[in-house]
Formats: structure tokens, sequence, C-alpha cells
């Protein structure tokens, strides 16, 4: 083999690793860095918090809303999922909780369904 092929096999392979390189180089970065695993074990709680029904007397929401975040904070879970709960619930949870926990809510929870959507209308979606 001459010179001039190895010479030009060497040019265009610099070439193709220089635009492989730029090519990589532009690519956006991800939105959001990964977060890295958990160190241990994580810890899960549920809580079947209970529409407001303002006829539920001493299990009333107002009543026992307070004893909800204590649990939970003296329970300390790194994920907490709550069922059951009305916007206004919603509302008052990640404002009690939101120095201690992110809030990230499921889409179409709490919206009632139309007449025209299919199913039931005034239906709870979610």
């Amino acid at each position: 083999m001459s010179k001039k092929p190895l010479l030009i096999l060497l040019v265009v392979g610099i070439c193709a690793a220089a635009a492989w390189g730029l090519a990589a180089a532009r690519r956006p970065a991800p939105a959001t860095a990964p977060l890295p695993p958990p160190a241990g074990p994580i810890r899960v709680m549920t809580a079947n918090v209970r529409y407001a029904d303002p006829n539920d007397g001493p299990n009333a929401w107002p009543l026992r809303r307070d004893l909800l975040v204590k649990v939970v904070l003296q329970h300390d879970p790194d994920l907490l999922a709550c069922q059951e709960v009305t916007p206004a619930q919603q509302a008052y949870l990640v404002k009690a909780l939101s120095p201690w926990y992110t809030h990230y809510p499921r889409p179409e929870v709490g919206k009632m369904r139309a007449a025209t959507s299919g199913g039931v209308a005034g239906e709870r979606v979610g």
C-alpha cells in the first residue's frame, strides 16, 4: 500500500472523529440530571385521606388534617402517596408538608368528567 491512500484514510478518519465530537458537543443537556440511586431502602407511606364530607362530625377534615401531617412527619417516609384527596385537601397538605416534601401531582386528578368525554358526567377523573 502506498503512503497516499494511508494518508487519505488517516485524514478522513480524523475528520470523521472531529465531526462526531462536534455533533456530540451540540446535543442539548438533559433537562434534569439523573438522581443518584438511594443509599438504602426507600420508605413508602400511603394515606387514604378520605374526601372532605362536612357531615362527618368528629371525623370532619378540619379535625383530622393536623393529625395526618403529624403522623406523616413522625414516620418520615421518603415517598408519600395519598388517596381520595380533594383539591382543597391537596392544597392544605402541599402547604403543610412543603418544608419537607416536594409535590408531584398526577395529571387529571381532582377533575370532573364532562358529559361528552365518555363515562358518566360528573364522575371524578384520576
